[in-house]
């Protein structure tokens, strides 16, 4: 079974073991220069003063300086050395864009003329690997440069090694850009920093960095941020920056005209989110001025929706706006009083938490803001309106959290001067060194404890540094398993077990020798094929410890290599679809395709592969214009391959058709030029839809395209949808949700608003039939409206149906005993399975999770039909996830039958048993009728080989109901390893044995 839902099982079991580390990683690449930073001005140029707690100009600069050498402390000559503030905290100035210098002969480098701010410090030098500054004593990353300091001794000693990779950076016309600022990223590895260099007057630049998979970002002035992919060496990366789109606009009281100065203004890429207490880091950013105006530009085209914040105001605009390429919109935000809570994370003995958040959220209305803490511990969290909060604070891999924190209520005033505590925890020290025993620095560290307790564990992550040393703090008294991964190079061939009752030092960790593929793409003429994606998947599914998947790009020569793979069996794939052709559901893959190779790779070895991508001739070019015939150059263009409905569809299923991109396998869309003019590419032979569209849904298609052919696509005029949302009394909620979605137009939004008395209006919208939702504290509610072309749709009225509370029992379906230890989430029927927001599993929170009676407890939970899903925490435990569809009445406790969990028939990867359920399939409504109807049998599979067909009804697996209120048992009970043989009873009569067979991209 190859549903959507074991799909994200599959999924989250595989993430669950590298969570720790991707947490941190999440937090570090939040910290990356905000789009159009090159153009924020230094702090001392600053405009008029602003409110308190924000940047003020005149404050005396300071200067940051040091020495770059080599491992040997031998100085590097000529180094380039790069600050940055990327930083955009309320308690921070705003972002600094990146200031270079060479190193003197003697190594030795000074910035001067800073403002006070938090930098970053990059230093990268030929036939050396680039590093950023660190502060291992106290887990910091930054240089805090207090007004009119001067920071000394601020030295980096560079790893040698690294390969060369170069590039070009060029504007949507073709022409180059002289200037750009480029940095260049290893993969995957934000920690370390990169290499900042700038491109020459032929608009060309060149890096040393770690060989292997490589991230490029470009900015200039004038220009959005321009992004970029490759392999080094061997990959030629060009970046391609489109003309900015700059918001301008201007920050009022509400419901007056008064400006307000000094507010932080964000661009609010995500129209949603904009509720969710963000506050848009990483965005575009600008103050307001005297008159209240603001301008940010260096934005890519988009929708966008401002928000505002100071630490007496809040206010997000009243609608969106989408800004093309090159454009300037103008927003008018209001803004309402608010309140801050300001304080400090801490250590007991005074010292800040420097890489930590806060969260508040009210229950009583759902309202969550957080902030993330400056290197000295401090935080602010802004926008915050009068209520009772709970407080969650972490020390992300530096400190513990206290049980709980005393709820913090704000009235009618600001809060400040709080301390929030976090204990210093144990620490265990060592060093990583690869096969032959040396340093192995840049390695991620990942401590998983051995008693897994799920999300209220202490995992632990660290980062070597260069001599392969490690420090990993805030460990509670245990037992962990400690496991290293070395950059997509290698990991240690089996966890490290380590007792922590104290802190430990010399730890050793030793990476197992390397195993990787290498390989070539070609096509049927033998001609490399770059630039597409080639995945490794391994073959032998069923593991206490899941094994890795190998993913990388070809480079120009059309060679690639898939590093840090284990010793196991993988089917290597080209990725991307070259033929445009998608399979029937269900139907099996060609064996003699030769875009797949099943390999062995051994450790410590190298397996050599060969695979041939059908490279196709076909082109489509055209234009996109308005229906005015004026161009439209900001959108992206993409083309399906028509396909006939398959014989072996679900009943119902329409043509399908899956948009694979232009110019060839594996890039992105096409994006129409200034003129409107688009080509698409290496399109194999067959007829097309083709599809012009801007994201967030607004598009057109144009069905019916021969090959050669030049076609004009016109994007025909949108209308808008507006109503208003109220409650069952008449009243309208302060925050709401509006969402809407249609996909046979393949259009779906979702907005947040704020204190507008219940009113709402969604712009651009195409003409369809729409699922209309909101989502807010006081409730839900959802309608259908259907929209004609170019329609201003008005009056549309939501009135909510009020929330729902959960009380429920996990019990075990063999023995009927109650199931500790599983986490329940509940999310509306229309979304299919959510994990909804973030939880901690503390406060309220806590109740989630099934205590030794198999109890748990959602409060807050929307009304109507759910799905209620119950997982074992960090999916380590001993029984399988459930998906369980109820409908809720509003304002009651509800209390459904027990929910029976089966205890897991598989460890990791299920084998394959060759049918797929109706709802499973792609496409397939989230809410099936009869989910255990079988909607597609692969043929010559192990259901097709004992009799299963297309629309059997299974009313029982191996004597186990699975009707009506019991069909989410189906999944569950059909996820079994290899060779096992599951019992199917069948509504038509008669019981099959079907035996599960490896499950593998080959028959």
């Amino acid at each position: 079974m190859q549903g959507r839902f074991a799909r994200a099982i599959l999924l989250g079991a595989l993430c669950a073991l590298v969570v720790f580390g991707a947490l941190r990683w999440r937090y570090r690449a939040a910290e990356a220069p905000a789009a159009g930073a090159q153009d924020a001005p230094a702090l001392s140029n600053g405009g008029p003063a602003v409110e308190e707690g924000t940047v003020r100009e005149g404050l005396p600069q300071g200067s940051i300086a040091g020495r770059i050498t080599d491992l040997s402390a031998r100085p590097l000559a000529f180094a380039t050395v790069c600050i940055a503030s990327p930083l955009a905290r309320p308690n921070l100035p705003s972002p600094i864009a990146p200031r270079c210098t060479a190193a003197g002969e003697d190594g030795r480098y000074r910035f001067d003329a800073l403002a006070p701010a938090s930098y970053t410090v990059d230093a990268s030098a030929p036939e050396h690997q680039p590093a950023r500054w660190r502060d291992d004593a106290h887990d910091a990353m930054f240089v805090q440069l207090e007004a009119g300091a001067a920071r000394e001794g601020i030295d980096l000693a560079l790893s040698p090694g690294g390969v060369r990779v170069r590039g070009r950076v060029k504007d949507v016309g073709g022409g180059i850009v002289v200037g750009a600022t480029v940095m260049v990223q290893p993969g995957g590895s934000e920690e370390s920093g990169g290499a900042v260099v700038q491109s020459n007057a032929q608009g060309e630049w060149q890096a040393t960095i770690p060989s292997g998979n490589v991230y490029v970002r470009a900015t200039a002035v004038g220009y959005a941020r321009g992004d970029a992919s490759g392999v080094a060496p061997g990959t030629f990366i060009e970046v391609v920056l489109e003309p900015e789109a700059v918001l301008e606009g201007r920050v009022v009281e509400a419901g007056t005209e008064t400006p307000v100065s000094g507010v932080r203004v964000h661009a609010g890429s995500n129209p949603q989110g904009v509720l969710e207490g963000s506050d848009g880091e990483g965005e575009g950013m600008a103050f307001t001025n005297a008159e209240g105006r603001f301008r940010i530009p260096g934005l890519r085209s988009g929708r966008y929706k401002p928000l505002a914040t100071s630490a007496r105001h809040w206010g997000v605009a009243r609608e969106s706006v989408f800004v093309g390429v090159g454009e300037t919109e103008q927003v008018r935000i209001e803004v309402s009083p608010a309140f801050s809570v300001s304080g400090r994370v801490q250590f007991p003995d005074g010292r800040g938490c420097s890489d930590g958040s806060v969260r508040l959220e009210d229950p009583a209305t759902q309202q969550s803001r957080s902030g993330r803490t400056a290197p000295d511990g401090s935080v602010r969290i802004e926008g915050l309106s009068p209520g009772t909060y709970e407080v969650d604070v972490n020390c992300f891999f530096q400190g513990l959290s206290e049980d709980a924190y005393e709820p913090l209520k704000i009235g009618t005033q600001s809060v400040s001067g709080l301390v929030w505590k976090v204990k210093t925890g144990l620490t265990v020290r060592g060093q990583v060194v690869d096969s032959a025993g040396q340093p192995a620095g840049g390695t991620r560290i990942l401590a998983r404890p051995k008693e897994g307790a799920g999300f209220t564990s202490s995992p632990g992550a660290a980062e070597a540094r260069p001599d392969g040393t490690f420090r990993m703090a805030g460990l509670v008294a245990g037992t962990y398993f400690l496991e290293a991964d070395g950059k997509g190079a290698s990991r240690t061939k089996d966890p490290v077990e380590v007792k922590v009752e104290r802190d430990v030092d010399g730890v050793r960790i030793a990476l197992a020798p390397p195993s990787r593929i290498e390989g070539t793409v070609v096509d049927a003429r033998g001609a490399p094929v770059s630039a597409v994606e080639v995945t490794a998947e391994p073959l032998q599914p069923e593991s206490n410890r899941p094994l890795r998947y190998g993913q990388g790009s070809t480079r120009d020569d059309g060679t690639f290599t898939l590093d840090g793979l284990d010793p196991a069996e993988y089917a290597v794939t080209v990725a991307g679809g070259f033929d445009g052709a998608p399979r029937a559901p269900g139907a099996k893959e060609d064996a003699r395709d030769p875009r797949r190779v099943r390999v062995t790779v051994r450790a410590g070895e190298t397996a050599k592969v060969k695979l041939v991508a059908p490279r196709h001739q076909g082109t489509i070019q055209g234009r996109v214009v308005g229906e005015a015939g004026e161009p439209l150059s900001d959108l992206f263009v993409e083309a399906a391959r028509e396909m006939d409905k398959a014989e072996n569809a679900p009943p119902g299923a329409g043509p399908d058709l899956r948009f694979v991109v232009g110019d060839g396998p594996g890039r992105g869309p096409a994006r129409t030029d200034l003129e409107g003019r688009f080509t698409l590419g290496s399109l194999p032979p067959g007829s097309y839809s083709v599809r012009a569209y801007r994201e967030y849904g607004v598009e057109a298609v144009t069905p019916h395209v021969p090959l050669g052919a030049k076609v004009t696509i016109t994007m025909r005029a949108t209308g808008s949808i507006s109503g208003v949302v109220a409650t069952a009394s008449g009243g309208s909620p302060e925050r709401f949700v509006i969402g809407v979605s249609d996909p046979k137009v393949h259009f779906m939004r979702s907005e947040g608003f704020f204190r507008t008395g219940g009113t709402w209006t969604l712009h651009d919208v195409p003409a369809g039939t729409f699922d209309i939702s909101v989502d807010t504290a006081e409730g839900r509610a959802t309608g259908k409206v259907t929209l004609a072309q170019g329609e201003k749709r008005q009056g549309v009225r939501l009135t909510l149906a009020g929330q729902a509370s959960v009380r429920g029992r996990f019990v075990a379906l063999e023995t009927g005993e109650p199931v500790a230890g599983m986490i329940a989430t509940i999310s509306p029927a229309e979304e299919g399975f959510s994990m909804g927001s973030s939880f901690s599993l503390k406060g309220r929170d806590a109740k989630r999770m099934s205590d030794a009676a198999g109890w748990f407890e959602i409060e807050h939970a929307p009304s109507g039909r759910v799905y209620l899903h119950g997982f074992s925490k960090m999916f380590e435990g001993d029984h399988a996830s459930v998906m369980v569809p109820l409908t809720l009445e509003a304002g009651k406790t509800n209390e459904p039958l027990p929910i029976r969990v089966v205890r897991s028939r598989v460890k990791g990867i299920p084998a394959d048993i060759g049918f797929q359920p109706r709802g499973m399939l792609p496409g397939s409504d989230s809410a099936p009728p009869a989910p255990n109807v079988v909607g597609g049998v692969t043929p010559g599979g192990p259901a097709a080989k004992a009799g299963l067909v297309t629309g059997d009804e299974i009313v029982s697996v191996d004597g186990y109901d699975v009707v009506g209120p019991n069909s989410y048992l189906l999944e569950p009970l059909t996820r079994v390893a290899e060779g096992t043989t599951i019992h199917v009873t069948l509504r038509r009569g008669g019981t099959l044995a079907i035996q599960a067979e490896k499950r593998a991209l080959f028959p």
